[in-house]
């Protein structure tokens, strides 16, 4: 009698902790736990308090769908996301030929990839042919992902057909010009003969030259008239004073 009041118990406390969970009751707490988690209130294990999902999740939760959730329905859900990602994680890191739509939120494959792995995984067919929660979702909430920016989830490069960038073309930094003072202008090594080779740390570097058309400064161009004009003075005055000199001597004869 006793044990069949137990049993009766505790049935009624499971259908009491039981709420039916619609896909889009599923997903809004996926998307809720992603941007918790991408703002930082993941606790040292990687999950969040009870108190921030009562403060934070369920309150949000609650606003959008039509059966309320408690805490314990929210531990339920996360074990059915445990499984769901162990499910799906081993179907897309131990077989190829797999991929997935992130659009139609299924896995996509040839007729003859699904059988051979159905063979040795039959409890995973429900994962054939079914929208699914979204996996990279997934994988920050239960697989230790991050995310690696605004909207964009950092998955294995297997599982995303995300568009890739080739590197630009390189283009020759300034640095790598070198000085031909035939030319008096500025060539790329792989067209300068001979070969360039940079100074060695020693050697004082080439003072600069300016440019072709550029323009001397006044003050600058004033000094060189005045240093040619001092110059030629003294010149003059040394060839009157020597004229003096011979002319004295010749009177002195």
């Amino acid at each position: 009698m006793g044990d069949s009041q137990e049993n009766n118990k505790g049935k009624s406390r499971d259908k009491d902790n039981y709420v039916s969970w619609t896909m889009e009751d599923t997903n809004e707490l996926l998307h809720l736990l992603v941007d918790a988690m991408n703002r930082g209130l993941r606790d040292a294990n990687g999950s969040l308090s009870k108190q921030n999902v009562e403060r934070i999740i369920l309150p949000q939760l609650n606003a959008k769908t039509k059966f309320p959730k408690t805490y314990s329905h929210y531990l339920s859900r996360m074990k059915w996301f445990r499984n769901q990602y162990n499910m799906m994680s081993t179907l897309m890191r131990n077989n190829s030929g797999f991929g997935w739509d992130p659009i139609g939120k299924t896995f996509t494959a040839h007729e003859d990839v699904w059988k051979d792995y159905l063979k040795s995984h039959p409890s995973h067919s429900k994962l054939r042919g079914k929208s699914m929660v979204d996996y990279e979702y997934l994988k920050i909430v239960v697989g230790g992902g991050v995310s690696s920016g605004n909207n964009s989830i950092s998955v294995d490069p297997d599982d995303t057909d995300a568009t890739t960038f080739e590197p630009e073309n390189r283009t020759v930094g300034i640095e790598e010009f070198s000085y031909d003072p035939n030319s008096d202008t500025f060539i790329t090594p792989n067209n300068y003969e001979p070969a360039y080779h940079p100074p060695s740390p020693n050697q004082p570097s080439p003072p600069s030259h300016p440019p072709l058309d550029s323009e001397v400064p006044i003050e600058k161009q004033n000094c060189h008239k005045r240093r040619r004009s001092e110059y030629g003075g003294s010149s003059s005055a040394v060839g009157i004073n020597n004229q003096g000199n011979v002319l004295e001597k010749a009177n002195m004869k």
